[in-house]
Parts: C-alpha cells; structure tokens; sequence
C-alpha cells in the first residue's frame, strides 16, 4: 500500500473490531472518545497510522494491540490490524492491498 500510494496521505481510517471478544471488550471503551476508533494514513512503513486519539504514529497491527491493552489490561499475544482497519467505502488495509496489488494505480 505505501509503495503503491494507493490510499492518500491524511485519509482517515476507521476501527471495527472482527471478533466478537473484540467487540465486547472495545464497546463502551470506544464509546468512551469517538477520536479512539480514528487514525489517519500516512505512507510511512514503519507506521502508517496516527492515531486521532494521541496522535502518535503506529503500524496497524501495533495500533489495534495497544487499544486492547488499553481497553482489558491485556495485550494480545497477536492480532491481524490490517483487517481491522478501513477506509470507509473502500474496504479493509487487507483489501485495499489485494486491490493495489490487482489494479494500475497511477503516479501522482
């Protein structure tokens, strides 16, 4: 996705939780600060979300862990982040990179 730059720096992603353990334990946390179900994208490697909460840079997958350590005292032994992360009205990282690895995206 960062090499392709197929999802635009300053796109704003947002969180859904995939499993229902997720779900139960993320709900009133997220409803808590709507900011912590927000990042925005940046076509950085090594993180390319800012989270809307804190506004530090994270990868996908270290961003999703440290919301569940946050939200349950718990940090998860490992999490697929990119599933959990969507650009709404476009699909999920792991979509979007299937879509970019399909498609002749344009230079800008």
């Amino acid at each position: 996705l960062v090499d392709s730059r197929y999802i635009p720096d300053g796109t704003i992603l947002e969180f859904r939780p995939r499993t229902k353990p997720e779900r139960a334990a993320l709900a009133s946390w997220l409803a808590a600060d709507p900011k912590r179900g927000q990042a925005s994208w940046q076509n950085n490697r090594a993180s390319a979300l800012i989270w809307a909460a804190d506004g530090k840079r994270y990868s996908p997958t270290g961003l999703v862990m440290a919301m569940l350590e946050m939200a349950t005292g718990t940090r998860p032994k490992a999490v697929q982040g990119t599933s959990r992360w969507y650009w709404p009205g476009n699909g999920s990282l792991v979509e979007l990179a299937e879509k970019a690895r399909n498609e002749d995206v344009p230079d800008e």
